[in-house]
């Protein structure tokens, strides 16, 4: 929480600065149509997020956050457009466990959302890699 409120306290003041941590695009997508059979799934676009992707865990989390999240990334984003994005209700809180199935791809490579808490510059977005053998 420490990190999270240092940021926060610099975020305005050094606003322009911190543009250049904005370096990652994620595509926002949607897993459906599983098939059991064949263990294939379609993904849906839902939109794209700039941000930044940073190395995490699941220990940070828990001291960050107070939850036991099993996390390898976090993803910092700016604006609240993430829920609009997300097809969120925009009175509801952000930090909730997302819907089953909203994933990040970035690179080719593809981050299950885990957890999103709301701060007032912005989001952070926790994601596990998934894996050939997830």
């Amino acid at each position: 929480m420490f990190r999270v409120k240092l940021f926060e306290k610099y975020a305005e003041k050094y606003a322009d600065m911190f543009d250049i941590f904005n370096n990652t695009t994620a595509q926002i997508v949607e897993r459906s149509n599983y098939d059991d059979y064949k263990g294939t799934f379609t993904l849906l676009a839902k939109g794209s997020i700039t941000g930044d992707l940073q190395p995490y865990s699941s220990e940070f989390a828990q001291k960050d956050y107070g939850k036991e999240i099993d996390c390898q990334y976090i993803f910092y984003c700016r604006g609240v457009m993430l829920s609009e994005m997300l097809e969120l209700d925009s009175s509801m809180e952000l930090s909730m466990e997302p819907e089953a199935g909203l994933y990040f791809v970035i690179n080719e490579k593809q981050y299950e959302i885990r957890y999103i808490t709301k701060w007032s510059m912005g989001a952070a977005v926790l994601l596990k890699e998934e894996t050939e053998h997830d």
